[in-house]
């Protein structure tokens, strides 16, 4: 079914060498791949801002998002909100020792659990019977994580750093993020698999979230998809991102393409009122950014409330603004030349093939000023893509193509 919504039905024999690569060849099934965690460093015990930390860190003392965002800081400092990255090695300290009841290093009974669960599953092991061995032992070391006693080195650094970057203790939020080496690979994104914990109001929350975000690697769901394609999860290391919330009264993504086309002198912008209104799933007013500076309105908004920071931490549902229009004609503009910046700044990410990979970019405004949370390659292009060929295949409309319904009997 191509993107209008129409059923191309055509003979094996008339589709381009082109066509039968996507639609009709398969790729042989790929074995499970090895996580690579040479370049990890551990030995890194110090808190970082935001601006220590760039591209080349990603894999080494963070995951790619702090990676990223820092870059990202780089570039466009008074847009990208202040925040801190607690680095592999911190999270590594915390387990490398015996949790409080324990005789070993809690690491060391994580990688037992890993390995034995590869080796079940080398064996001929069943998912039910590898899952029946490894969700126990998940769920054990979660628990020990929430609970475990911060060191006090680390819990006096973190406090003084806080202080220094936000103010007073219970007088701002924090966006707690999880940022792991297994994320934005070339053979497995990871995208939502593991946690975020948003506006975190007072030293007590702050710390229990970076807890949670250090056990959100061993839920079920993360090692179900990890497990089917990648071995090596006891090589998994959480980095954290404490970022300070941003009171967004709108907030959105960008593609810089058209999500729709895969046309790349055009970008995809969808946005809502609110906090993380898209990436939490609002219905979103959507907008086609062209290159002869018009835009074309998608589709429009149709939320009836929006989250908005409180003041005590969390989040409270209000009524929507009301009006037609999400984001205004000096804000569309503002987000093309934005768009234009990354472009010209950032270093082309390539795709097997040799193509450009378009950006996804996370953004809002608050009280009128742009705010950037995040940017990453767009791992979605290759669907676009498929998407594209879809409405090559189909044709254009009006043409000579003869358009059927589905239960009518065709001439042999």
């Amino acid at each position: 079914m191509t993107p209008r919504g129409v059923v191309v039905v055509r003979e094996k024999s008339s589709l381009s060498s082109e066509e039968r690569r996507l639609f009709v060849d398969k790729a042989p099934a790929r074995p499970r791949f090895a996580l690579d965690a040479s370049r990890v460093n551990l030995q890194e015990r110090s808190i970082l801002s935001l601006t220590d930390v760039g591209s080349k860190d990603s894999g080494i003392l963070s995951g790619p998002k702090a990676a990223n965002l820092g870059q990202l800081a780089r570039y466009f400092p008074s847009e990208v909100p202040p925040g801190l990255v607690i680095p592999f090695g911190i999270y590594w300290e915390h387990i490398n020792r015996p949790m409080p009841g324990d005789s070993e290093p809690l690491s060391r009974r994580i990688a037992a659990a890993y390995v034995e669960a590869d080796r079940m599953r080398e064996a001929g092991a069943t998912p039910a019977e590898v899952s029946a061995f490894i969700y126990p032992k998940l769920a054990e070391f979660r628990r020990k994580i929430r609970s475990m006693p911060l060191l006090p080195p680390f819990q006096r650094l973190l406090t003084e750093r806080l202080q220094r970057m936000f103010g007073q203790d219970g007088s701002y939020g924090v966006f707690v993020r999880s940022d792991t080496n297994a994320e934005d690979l070339p053979e497995f994104t990871g995208a939502g698999l593991n946690l975020t914990v948003p506006n975190q109001v007072g030293l007590p929350n702050i710390l229990q979230a970076i807890r949670e975000v250090w056990a959100s690697p061993f839920s079920e769901r993360a090692y179900d998809w990890r497990a089917r394609i990648m071995t090596g999860s006891e090589r998994i290391y959480p980095s954290v991102i404490v970022q300070r919330a941003a009171a967004s009264d709108k907030s959105g993504v960008i593609a810089t393409v058209n999500l729709e086309s895969g046309e790349k002198d055009e970008s995809t912008v969808n946005v809502s009122e609110g906090v993380s209104a898209v990436v939490d799933g609002g219905v979103a007013e959507s907008l086609l950014l062209r290159p002869d500076g018009s835009t074309r309105l998608l589709q429009q908004a149709r939320g009836t409330y929006r989250k908005r920071l409180r003041p005590e931490g969390g989040f409270e549902n209000v009524p929507v603004s009301g009006e037609e229009r999400v984001l205004s004609d000096e804000e569309a503009a503002r987000v093309r030349r934005l768009i234009a910046d990354v472009k010209a700044k950032y270093p082309p990410v390539k795709m097997e093939a040799g193509e450009t990979m378009p950006w996804d970019i996370e953004f809002g405004f608050e009280g009128g000023r742009l705010r950037l949370f995040q940017i990453r390659p767009l791992v979605r292009y290759q669907e676009v893509r498929l998407l594209e060929a879809f409405s090559k295949i189909e044709g254009p409309a009006g043409g000579t193509a003869r358009t059927v319904a589905l239960d009518d009997r065709l001439a042999e």
